[in-house]
C-alpha cells in the first residue's frame, strides 16, 4: 500500500517534528562536498527554552526563519500545480537567512511583541491555506 504524499521537496532545510520539541535541520548535500567525511546538517530548535544566551535568541530565530522558508517553498510547490492558489501573506527572502511574512519579520524580538505575534498570525494563515489544499489534492 503506498502511503499518501503531498511531492512537497524542501531544498534548504528538513522539519523535524518531535511535538513541543519540534526541530528544524539544515540540509546538507554531501554529493558535492570536497572532502571525505560526510558533513552533519547544523539542528535548531522551534522551541525557546528560556536559557540565558550571549547572543539573544540567534538560535531560534534561525529556526523561526527555516520554518518559514519552507512553508515559502510548500507554497511554491502548490502554485506550480494550481495557479489560482496564492497565500494571503506574501513571504519574502529579506537576504542573509531573513524572512518576512505580510512585511514582518518572523525574528523574535523582546521589544516588538505584538508584530511578532501578528507575523505567527499570518504563518499560521498561510500554513491553513496549504493544509485545506492538501487535504484536497494529496496524492492518494
Amino acid at each position: 500500500q503506498r502511503r499518501p504524499s503531498s511531492g512537497i521537496i524542501f531544498t534548504k532545510f528538513n522539519v523535524v517534528p518531535m511535538g513541543s520539541f519540534s526541530k528544524i535541520a539544515t540540509k546538507v548535500d554531501n554529493n558535492n562536498s570536497g572532502s571525505s567525511s560526510a558533513l552533519s546538517p547544523i539542528i535548531y530548535n522551534l522551541y525557546s527554552d528560556d536559557s540565558f544566551s550571549f547572543f539573544g535568541k540567534r538560535s531560534f530565530n534561525t529556526a523561526l526563519n527555516g520554518f518559514l522558508c519552507c512553508l515559502a517553498e510548500a507554497g511554491e510547490s502548490v502554485v506550480v500545480r494550481d495557479k489560482t492558489l496564492e497565500f494571503p501573506h506574501r513571504i519574502v527572502d529579506a537576504g542573509r537567512g531573513q524572512f518576512t511574512i505580510g512585511g514582518l519579520p518572523i525574528s523574535y524580538n523582546t521589544t516588538d511583541g505584538e508584530k511578532w505575534t501578528l507575523s505567527l498570525r499570518h504563518f499560521l494563515t498561510n500554513l491553513k491555506w496549504l493544509v485545506a489544499y492538501a487535504t484536497r489534492h494529496v496524492d492518494r
